[in-house]
């Protein structure tokens, strides 16, 4: 089954190299139905944009000081896990 955690994970994908087929099947036919995903992707693409501009302006930088932790990441992907798996309960 498709779901929202697939469809995030090839909208991030999307944004660093071209999708397979197959991949961009399954994601045109998931966004048609879930207004999440696409107000998810419109953010992420909206955030590419702002950190392109910051770092064209010298306002990032791009040494590794700026970089999540291993820890910090797995706290946001429970913190992610968590919001899906409610927002999935709660439609069921």
């Amino acid at each position: 089954m498709f779901d929202c955690k697939h469809a995030s994970i090839l909208v991030s994908k999307k944004l660093d190299q071209p999708l397979l087929r197959r991949e961009r099947i399954q994601l045109w036919t998931h966004m048609r139905i879930c207004s999440t995903c696409r107000l998810y992707r419109k953010q992420l693409v909206g955030l590419q944009l702002l950190f392109a501009i910051a770092s064209e302006s010298g306002r990032v930088s791009k040494d590794d000081s700026n970089r999540l932790s291993p820890a910090q990441k797995d706290k946001i992907s429970k913190q992610i896990d968590g919001i899906l798996k409610s927002e999935s309960s709660q439609e069921d």
